[in-house]
């Protein structure tokens, strides 16, 4: 127990932020709140109307499953193959359409469940990233959201401020702690890249506990993880003097800031 709390602790060091949300927030949330309830108000009162009736649908494997029209939800008929499908599905698709996976089916169907490991899963899934971090953007920093559009392996948002900016393009490493078998040594890397500076130390600007993972902030490097590079391409006797020089610079400075 005790081991346990010390790394508790230590994930809340390691995700600490100075960031808060503005007090109060900008009126633009609120004014927006409103419009949001309305149209939901809306949409329940339009779906509560629909006809309901027995329709089909059809997975991959040419099952059928029965389903309600205007009630049953491509997350239903996850659920009803099995818990851990339902899950790990990230997004469906009805009749070849993106789908999401409460939304409910109106008509016999065909229905795929896309896992994070297909490509245009993994595009949903920064997608809603992106609004994630535009929301916290908003809360935060109290500017007006410009274009955020999924990348590549993961996202971005750009924001206008008024009379100021943040302008940089970032990297958000995403770390299962389920699967670090020394989370406190994951932990300690993180605080140390957050507190030391340093021309060859990746930079880190803030880091989050989002339920089992730590997302950590960081410095965004065009040319990709060192190991990377060490691992896939061919380097001379010069290129590899002129890392570990590098690195050794790095390590210099850490040792220089713990003696």
């Amino acid at each position: 127990m005790k081991k346990e709390k010390q790394t508790k602790e230590n994930g809340a060091a390691a995700a600490g932020t100075k960031l808060k949300e503005l007090t109060p927030p900008p009126q633009y949330i609120e004014d927006r709140e409103v419009l949001w309830q309305k149209a939901k108000a809306d949409f329940e009162a339009e779906l509560a109307a629909k006809p309901r009736s027995p329709i089909k649908v059809t997975l991959p494997d040419g099952k059928q499953v029965d389903a309600t029209s205007w009630e049953t939800t491509a997350y239903d008929v996850a659920k009803g193959i099995s818990q851990g499908l339902a899950d790990n599905t990230v997004i469906a698709k009805v009749n070849g359409v993106l789908w999401d996976l409460d939304r409910v089916l109106e008509e016999d169907c065909t229905l795929q469940l896309l896992k994070f490991d297909d490509p245009e899963a993994q595009a949903v899934f920064w997608h809603s990233s992106a609004h994630m971090m535009g929301e916290a953007m908003e809360k935060c920093y109290g500017g007006h959201l410009c274009y955020g559009p999924p990348i590549e392996g993961g996202f971005y948002y750009d924001m206008f401020l008024e009379g100021d900016g943040v302008s940089r393009q970032v990297a958000v490493k995403k770390m299962d702690l389920r699967k670090q078998q020394r989370r406190e040594l994951l932990f300690n890397e993180v605080v140390i890249m957050r507190d030391y500076h340093h021309p060859n130390i990746v930079e880190t600007y803030s880091s989050f506990l989002v339920n089992d993972e730590l997302w950590v902030v960081m410095e965004y490097l065009e040319g990709g993880a060192l190991t990377d590079i060490v691992t896939h391409s061919r380097m001379d006797e010069e290129q590899i003097a002129t890392v570990c020089k590098q690195c050794l610079k790095a390590l210099a400075y850490l040792h220089s800031q713990v003696s």
